[in-house]
Order: C-alpha cells, then structure tokens, then sequence
C-alpha cells in the first residue's frame, strides 16, 4: 500500500495544513481572503549558488531577499534528481511509494506519477484557488491523462522532458529530437531564440497581470535555470548575465534565474498581489557533484 510518509512529507503537509487552516478561517470571516501562492521551484541550484549562504561568487539579491523577509527551511532533505524529487514534492510521499527510486523519467518512458494520486495542484483547486503552471513537468506525458492539464492545473505552458535546449526549445537525447514547448496541448514554435529562464518569467507575469486578485491564486513555476541545456552545449545564458561575472556561464545562469525572481516580485507589487502572497522558492535537488551532467545532484553543502 501506498501510505503517507511523515518525514518525507513535512513541507508538504505544513504548506497544505495553513492552507486548510486559512480556507477555514475565510469561511468563519468572509472579509478575508485566501492567499496567493506563487511556487517556484527552480533545477539543479546548489547550496553555495546563492549568496546568502555565504557563496561570494554569485550575487543573488533578489533570492537573498526572500531569505532575508522570510523563513529558511534549511533541514529538508529530498531525492538528488528530478523526477523523483518533485513527484514527492507533489504528493508528499517517498519516490519509493510512487515506483521513483530508480530513475528519472526521459522522453521514451512509458510511465509517469501514479495517476491515482492526488497532486498538489488538485489540493488546491478543491480549495477554489485558480491553478496555473509554467515550466518544467517532468512527471510524466505518455498519455494525455499525465498531462498537467489533466492533473489539476487549469493551463499549463512550458516543457514536458526533463531538459531542452534553452534556445530553440528542442530536446535532443542520444537516439531522439524534438521541439518540446506546449501552451497546453499545443505544441508552440514562437519562441526560438528566446532563453528559456526569460520566457517562463515572462509567462508568469502574463499570469499574474492577467489574473483577479480577488480569486486565490496558486502558480507554479518550474523554472528550467541553473540545469543544463542540451548535451552539445550544455552551459547556455545571454551574454549579459556572463560579462559581470568575469565570463563564467554556469554563475551566469543563476545570475538570470536570481532576475527572474526579481521580475515576479515586481509582477506581484505591480498587480497589488504582493502583500496576500505565500512565496516559497526551492530547488529540486542539488547541483551536479561534478562535471555539467550525468551525476546526482548532491544535497551537500
């Protein structure tokens, strides 16, 4: 049997218990209103690539802020690559309890999260909040009812693999190829070019300037920074998140991700979401132990 994990499942179950707790409150007093959440949970970051862990390479401010203004949960452990990492983060169980701990899922996979359970984004639909995704999936897409469409989310754009090019959008492994960028159940061709960490901030605010402050908000960002891009180039940023930092791409793709962080906060400040939103920011695994790929991502610090 599939049972919860308590351990496993703490961040999970304290989000969703003061999200309870908060829905109940607004049924006793109407005159409050439910939070927004925005949760953006970013790839591969490691423990020294942000700055206010001590790192001095890599200027983070924007993600330095958070840290500053909110709470640091910092005695979390998960599982050290992707799939694994984020079907917990979505149900609150061990990898173990959802057929996970072996591998991540790539593009010929005939498998995916457990269609029998319960995900986040469908917590918190039954709890009216309106339920967007932009990002990365990575739980499963060989049939339509693993879809993130199909799994709570009432739109979803971004990339379905576990990794793509971070320009023109394609996801090349050793024996396949192909475009993988979706607006839904569309595949969308508009955007090569356009760096992937920019295209998903820019997405999300579309959300957020798009959406009633008055209904609850849950938004999903799965940032595709700091992972690596495809096998052939595999550290790939603009030029101008490198120059100011002595031309090292890798500090350069948190460089970006820490602006995208500063963007959505904008968006939110801009739309007068700011000060009803829940923030959390996290990263599925850990960086790479060495090398760019190909290792587990390692937790320690």
């Amino acid at each position: 049997m599939n049972k919860r994990n308590p351990k496993i499942s703490k961040v999970m179950d304290t989000l969703m218990l003061a999200i309870c707790l908060l829905a109940l409150h607004v049924a006793c007093a109407a005159k409050i209103q439910q939070p927004h959440i925005v949760f953006m949970i970013v790839d591969d970051l490691g423990w020294s690539d942000v700055s206010f862990h001590g790192s001095k390479q890599i200027p983070t401010p924007n993600i330095d802020a958070i840290a500053r203004d909110g709470i640091i949960l910092n005695n979390y452990y998960v599982a050290p690559t992707c799939s694994p990492s984020r079907g917990s983060l979505m149900t609150g169980k061990y990898p173990l309890r959802l057929g996970f701990q072996h591998e991540v899922i790539v593009a010929n996979s005939p498998w995916g999260l457990p269609l029998e359970e319960k995900i986040l984004p469908q917590y918190m639909k039954s709890l009216n909040y309106v339920t967007r995704g932009v990002g990365k999936w990575h739980l499963g897409f060989f049939k339509e009812e693993y879809l993130p469409m199909k799994r709570g989310f009432d739109s979803f754009f971004g990339y379905w693999n576990g990794v793509e090019d971070y320009f023109t959008h394609f996801s090349d492994t050793t024996d396949m190829s192909g475009l993988d960028l979706h607006d839904g159940y569309e595949n969308i061709w508009d955007f090569n070019g356009t760096y992937g960490t920019e295209l998903f901030t820019t997405k999300a605010k579309e959300v957020i300037y798009k959406h009633n402050p008055n209904k609850p908000l849950f938004l999903y960002i799965g940032q595709q920074a700091p992972h690596t891009g495809n096998f052939a180039k595999p550290l790939q940023v603009p030029d101008k998140y490198v120059k100011p930092l002595i031309g090292i791409p890798d500090e350069g793709m948190v460089s970006a991700l820490d602006h995208s962080v500063g963007e959505i906060f904008d968006a939110l400040e801009k739309s007068k979401m700011l000060d009803n939103t829940i923030f959390v920011f996290t990263t599925d695994n850990g960086g790479a132990v060495e090398g760019t790929d190909g290792s587990f991502g390692s937790n320690f610090p």
